[in-house]
């Protein structure tokens, strides 16, 4: 690849750093107020602006004394501080050739001081204008480097600050993903073990299929939290992983048999035996037939079946993930909130507390995958809900 040369190098790297501050422009003006106030009054002028600047636009983030959100690159004085190292002070707009043709009105007097990050990018420029000609001593422009300092640090603060936050709400929405997935399969372990409690005469066989299960559903619970602790920190760069059909339903088997087994319940995982080998892409694969699993299993009676039907159509690249159960099904009103992401609380056929999160969940998984959500159902008589997710690789 060919390397760019320098001064259009310099100029990719400063509009990047700028693009890395991710700030909205329009609403900065309260949170910096202060500072241009401050520079106007060092300087002994009416006027001071803070200007970021992109490609083509110089933006007004905060400005005293002068009303401006944004004009050209080309026609703004603060483009030639941008080529400086510390400052730029013109003492006479009009008389140098480089400004004598800008619209500045009545100004006469500009002082400019480079935003510069810590990596050395020049973002924008902490501007001040005046009326008269005049020329600042050494004293007070040591003080307006200052001021442009403070600048850079506030919205280097105000970045970070916005990237801690993004972190502990990743942190909290992956709290809140263990909790719910984990419900089901917990309940359905404590169920097994209650169920076993109460046999007056257990075998030595059904003793070991009692444990075997736990065990399977315990094994399958830990990959489960991985997986959903490895999505949370997941990077665009890190390597797609992918899971067999066969291996999804063994693993959705041993997280949700025992939940499905305290109510009689048969939980089949249907597919075509040529597709057993088929792969797909796993991420949040187990947390979205998962929810849709637990919530069949919740609203079945006893003695139902929950069916979870797998598809893949190499034409279109996408898999079709079916659930079917037996359960009150839903009204249309009650099919389009879920559609809209909204909970809907609602007890289960045994009476099992519901939260209305399972649905929603599994609403913004699909829309995270780009896939789609669709919900058939008839009031009394069951319903299906079918997933449609492109394998992007």
């Amino acid at each position: 690849m060919p390397q760019l040369p320098e001064e259009v190098a310099l100029e990719f790297n400063r509009v990047k750093s700028l693009n890395q501050f991710k700030l909205e422009y329009d609403k900065l003006q309260d949170e910096f107020e202060n500072l241009t106030k401050l520079a106007a009054t060092i300087a002994e002028t009416d006027m001071a602006m803070i200007n970021l600047v992109d490609n083509f636009t110089l933006w007004t983030i905060s400005c005293y004394g002068i009303y401006n959100s944004q004009m050209p690159r080309e026609e703004s004085i603060c483009q030639y501080t941008l080529k400086e190292d510390e400052y730029l002070e013109i003492s006479a707009i009009k008389k140098d050739s480089r400004t004598n043709t800008k619209a500045v009105g009545d100004n006469n007097y500009y002082i400019g001081f480079p935003l510069i990050t810590p990596t050395g990018e020049k973002i924008g420029a902490l501007c001040i204008v005046g009326k008269s000609e005049k020329k600042l001593p050494a004293t007070k422009i040591e003080q307006l480097k200052l001021v442009a300092h403070e600048i850079v640090e506030k919205l280097a603060l105000k970045r970070d600050l916005e990237s801690a936050r993004n972190l502990v709400t990743d942190a909290l929405h992956t709290q809140k993903k263990l909790a719910h997935d984990f419900r089901g399969p917990v309940n359905g372990i404590l169920g097994i073990t209650n169920l076993a409690s109460y046999e007056e005469e257990l075998t030595v066989d059904e003793a070991k299929t009692y444990l075997n299960m736990i065990g399977q559903s315990s094994t399958a619970l830990l990959g489960l939290a991985s997986e959903i602790l490895k999505s949370g920190n997941r990077n665009n760069d890190d390597e797609i992983s992918l899971i067999s059909f066969e291996e999804l339903g063994d693993r959705l088997k041993d997280l949700y048999l025992p939940q499905a087994v305290i109510k009689d319940i048969s939980l089949d995982v249907n597919f075509s035996l040529e597709d057993s080998t088929t792969m797909v892409v796993r991420d949040n694969l187990l947390q979205i037939a998962g929810n849709l699993i637990s919530n069949a299993i919740k609203f079945s009676p006893r003695s139902e079946r929950v069916i979870l039907e797998l598809k893949f159509n190499e034409d279109s690249n996408i898999l079709t993930l079916k659930v079917i159960d037996s359960g009150n099904g839903f009204s249309i009103e009650k099919i389009q909130n879920i559609i809209d992401g909204k909970a809907i609380p609602s007890a289960g056929s045994n009476g099992e507390i519901g939260y209305g999160l399972g649905l929603k969940v599994v609403r913004h998984l699909v829309d995270e995958r780009h896939g789609n959500l669709k919900i058939y159902s008839v009031p009394g008589r069951g319903s299906e809900f079918v997933v449609e997710l492109p394998q992007i690789l």
